[in-house]
């Protein structure tokens, strides 16, 4: 059986020494990828895959798209971060009702925000 509050401990852990949005990404989907597998989940994302001009999503599995960052410190990066989200799953599902099949994940490892659509529009 997985023991969740230790699995969040050690991601936190793990997360706050790392030196860069990468190492993040690979210490959380590690974790991720172990958890899962208890549960009989291949976990294979899809990573930086383009789906705007500008941007990449970080990962994608299944219908969960999550951003990654080094650090998050204040609301104006969560702003930041959470848009590019939002842009990304708007990519993805250019028609409005199509979106709320979608989980959007914005992380640094130490904190989480969760954005879903309802109506083609999204809620934090």
């Amino acid at each position: 059986m997985v023991n969740f509050e230790e699995q969040a401990r050690e991601l936190v852990r793990r997360c706050s020494r790392a030196n860069s949005e990468t190492t993040v990404a690979s210490r959380i989907e590690e974790i991720l990828r172990d958890v899962l597998k208890e549960y009989g989940i291949d976990y294979q994302p899809i990573r930086e895959k383009r789906v705007v001009r500008r941007g990449r999503i970080d990962s994608i599995f299944g219908a969960v798209v999550t951003e990654y960052k080094k650090r998050i410190e204040n609301p104006a990066e969560w702003e930041e971060a959470t848009g590019q989200l939002i842009e990304y799953i708007e990519g993805l599902a250019p028609e409005a009702d199509l979106r709320d099949q979608y989980l959007g994940v914005v992380t640094d490892g130490r904190q989480v925000r969760f954005v879903v659509f309802d109506g083609g529009k999204a809620k934090i």
